[in-house]
């Protein structure tokens, strides 16, 4: 089966790299790019739905 072209975007890369990695962890099974490709979706959207950490202020130092 040919694989699907998809549009390039920074989320997109980050998808497929993921499912990549999930398919070398599992130990490169065949007919599976579903099911890692969706988990992979699953772990980009939490990684971009999660709040970022900011930073406290500076505190500046007494004169």
């Amino acid at each position: 089966m040919a694989a699907k072209k998809i549009a390039s975007t920074p989320a997109i890369d980050r998808i497929r790299e993921i499912a990549h990695q999930l398919w070398l962890d599992a130990g490169k099974p065949e007919g599976e790019s579903d099911i890692h490709w969706s988990l992979a979706e699953a772990i980009v959207t939490k990684e971009i739905e999660a709040p970022v950490a900011k930073k406290a202020p500076a505190r500046k130092k007494a004169a």
